[in-house]
């Protein structure tokens, strides 16, 4: 009798289905939610330079 093969929740690669997982999701919606994460950080950080000198703008 062949033991049962021993499964790991926490497991990257899930070898029955094909595809890479981090914490639990498919690397596609991993990919997903750090591309939006990623865009927004650099939105930001461009609103923060263009809106530099906004309030030296209103004192005049």
């Amino acid at each position: 009798m062949k033991p049962e093969r021993e499964t790991c929740s926490t497991s990257y690669f899930l070898p029955s289905r094909g595809f890479f997982f981090m914490f639990g999701l498919p690397l596609l919606t991993v990919a997903i939610l750090g591309a939006v994460g990623i865009f927004w950080i650099l939105y930001t950080a461009v609103f923060m330079f263009v809106s530099r000198d906004w309030a030296a703008e209103e004192e005049q």
